[in-house]
């Protein structure tokens, strides 16, 4: 390297760094002198800490990192004055969402590792029956990693459908820059963003349904939730692939007469044991979540549910995985999926916000008091499509211009109330908050994935901008006018 080229790269880091201080300190500034300021509005003066706190995370989270500002967050926290320190540690570490969250993370990321969510789509998408039906192959395509990430997470989607999607430009000549390659790695990430949402009791989704039962004290409906969730994100599917013929023009001439079987022969490969395994319990963990909540509780086996709960019913396949062992080896090697696969970083998120969630929903804080006076009027003498409609819209454009877990988690303190004033459903509504905040995918600050995508070399920013605003438009339309149409007709 010359002098002149690694001086550069010397002034870019130390101008990247330089950057990185002050997004901290402001951040830092946010979280520790926020609370000083007078309390107003109805907030108490443990609020205004609380606030901050709040404010000072989100910023961090949204334009540095996930991991210290968590830490630092659960540490500042404890000493806001709220609860303990050790009541902080317990109420966020110590939850069960946590527990529930590390037992899934294990499940899904050994199907990752296995190679079943790979086979499965391979299978799927080298069906001749795709040759030269170009916009069936793309609606497949992205349907198909839908179900692989509500199978194994959205970075397991994600990526595998960026790695054959690499391999069909290697083979049909596609280059970085290409409308057609572009737009679908783009929206290859949106479908996994949206198969992540499916299942309410994965991932950050716990922490959020958690914390919106807490805060409106009404249950949500897993089938009914699961049912909606699968409607809106295959609509929505189905209408960007029309969109990428109709609306973006895409060309179709290099993929028309692409021969699919290219991509993989599976006929001959079979699910080996262990496939068999994780798919199995994971359909397990699916089935009794759902059983629970549909069976009568005279019924023998709804009590056997009850007795287990939820902590239960995810822990129990993990156990029997590492328990069973064939051929010498355990099914599953929780040493090793344990490390490769458990996030700590999502991990640390839901610790932080799960203990500042309760606080800001609490009376003693004076929080949800001055939310409510502030969008109150906001909402007054709308009808409920509308009210509906705008929760939608400005919980979508302030997840992408934040962290989609922290604004919503936001959010729920100012919907329920507003839910009581113009007649929502809370059941519908708390439906609404956790779908909207699976649309943080336009900025990177807004999400995980939204993040990686940005990291891409396929894809520009302003690329990723302009697609992934019309995906998140065609997915909040549809769930406005469906949610309105649940609640209309009673369901």
């Amino acid at each position: 390297m010359s002098t002149i080229a690694y001086n550069t790269q010397m002034q870019q880091i130390k101008k990247r760094d330089t950057i990185y201080y002050i997004k901290s300190a402001l951040g830092l500034l946010l979280m520790f002198g926020f609370g000083y300021i007078s309390p107003f509005g109805g907030v108490t003066l443990v609020g205004m800490k609380v606030v901050g706190i709040f404010l000072g995370l989100l910023f961090l989270w949204s334009t540095v990192e996930i991991a210290w500002p968590s830490i630092l967050g659960i540490i500042a926290f404890g000493t806001s004055g709220f609860m303990s320190f050790p009541e902080v540690i317990s109420s966020g570490l110590g939850h069960q969402v946590i527990w529930q969250f590390i037992m899934i993370m294990l499940i899904a990321g050994a199907i990752t590792d296995s190679g079943l969510g790979e086979l499965i789509a391979i299978k799927t998408l080298s069906r001749k029956g795709f040759r030269g039906k170009p916009v069936l192959f793309v609606w497949a395509f992205l349907y198909v990693f839908f179900w692989i990430s509500i199978l194994a997470g959205a970075f397991a989607g994600m990526f595998l459908a960026w790695a054959i999607l690499e391999e069909m430009a290697k083979i049909v000549g596609y280059k970085k820059g290409d409308k057609y390659i572009t737009i679908m790695m783009i929206y290859s990430m949106v479908s996994s963003a949206l198969g992540e949402m499916v299942i309410p009791f994965k991932g950050y989704l716990i922490a959020l349904v958690s914390a919106y039962e807490h805060a409106s004290g009404v249950m949500i409906s897993y089938p009914k939730y699961i049912a909606i969730a699968i409607l809106v994100a295959t609509l929505a599917i189905f209408l960007l692939a029309i969109s990428i013929k109709f609306i973006f023009k895409v060309d179709f001439s290099k993929i028309r007469d692409f021969d699919t079987t290219l991509l993989g022969d599976t006929s001959k490969q079979k699910l080996n044991y262990k496939q068999v395994s994780y798919f199995a319990a994971f359909l397990f963990i699916i089935v009794s979540t759902l059983m629970s909540t549909l069976l009568p509780a005279e019924w023998a086996i709804a009590g056997f549910f009850k007795t287990l709960t939820a902590n239960g019913v995810f822990a129990l396949p993990v156990v029997l995985l590492c328990l069973i062992r064939i051929k010498g080896e355990p099914i599953l090697d929780f040493k090793t999926v344990a490390k490769n696969r458990v996030v700590w970083e999502i991990i640390l998120i839901c610790s932080a916000i799960l203990p500042i969630a309760s606080a800001v929903t609490s009376p003693e804080t004076g929080i949800v008091g001055w939310c409510a006076s502030i969008f109150t009027p906001l909402f007054s003498g709308k009808s409920t499509f509308i009210a509906l409609a705008l929760i939608c819209a400005l919980l979508l454009i302030c997840t992408n211009l934040g962290s989609n877990l922290g604004v919503a988690m936001l959010f729920i303190p100012i919907v329920v109330p507003i839910c009581h004033q113009v007649g929502i459903s809370l059941e519908i509504a708390g439906i609404a908050i956790i779908f909207v905040s699976a649309l943080g995918i336009v900025l990177p600050g807004a999400s995980a994935v939204s993040a990686v995508a940005y990291t891409n070399e396929w894809l520009k920013p302003k690329q990723i901008m302009g697609y992934a605003s019309y995906a998140c438009l065609i997915f909040c339309i549809l769930t406005i006018f469906i949610l309105y149409g649940f609640t209309a007709i009673g369901i």
